[in-house]
């Protein structure tokens, strides 16, 4: 297991009453300090099969790009983007026991109203967890663009397969789709101290 991941994984099991967004409504995960993940909610696939369900884990939800010049600081902020909603579908081979997801991702970003058009890329990841194991992490980049004067933009990604095998015993509805910003330690900090982590 990669270094990433171990991290994450410890991550998720000291989270304490989070509010997770899934698909458009919100819920609450409870601290992961059990074992147990309380993550829930069904996705119905196009061929009526339950999907492993997804969400944003709003700890990682936010991310805010600075200046070089002025790193960490409100003045020195270039961009900053919202991962606002993820909705999912599936198809279930039941025989030979697997699923395969497709994640549909909605964004927002901002900046402060100027003359240039400007184009960026934003890392986010794809975790597949089973309550509080993590099986596995993708890295994606998606890039997107501010037209002239414009200080919002709105872009939409997909990621068309997500393969989960599913282990003796379990459904698909066992299984999590986590989702997020790749933040950097310093956006993790600055999200922390402009009280952007759910509470």
């Amino acid at each position: 297991m990669s270094s990433a991941v171990r991290r994450l994984q410890e991550s998720l099991k000291i989270m304490i009453l989070r509010i997770v967004r899934l698909g458009g409504f919100a819920l609450v995960a409870v601290a992961l300090l059990s074992g147990c993940s309380t993550l829930r909610g069904i996705f119905v696939g196009s061929h009526g099969a339950v999907c492993p369900t997804a969400g944003i884990l709003v700890d990682t939800a936010s991310l805010t790009a600075f200046r070089p010049e002025l790193p960490n600081d409100p003045a020195g902020v270039l961009y900053a983007v919202d991962l606002n909603s993820v909705t999912t579908d599936c198809s279930f081979a039941r025989r030979d026991g697997q699923t395969d997801s497709g994640l549909h991702f909605s964004f927002r970003a901002t900046r402060s109203p100027n003359g240039e058009s400007a184009t960026y890329s934003v890392p986010y990841y794809v975790v597949v967890a089973q309550g509080a194991r993590v099986l596995s992490k993708r890295n994606f980049t998606v890039q997107f663009s501010f037209a002239p004067g414009a200080a919002t933009a709105t872009f939409k990604e997909d990621v068309d397969s997500t393969v989960i095998n599913l282990e003796n015993g379990k459904q698909p509805y066992d299984y999590q789709l986590l989702v997020g910003l790749q933040l950097t330690p310093a956006q993790q900090d600055y999200n922390k101290k402009m009280g952007r982590f759910a509470q």
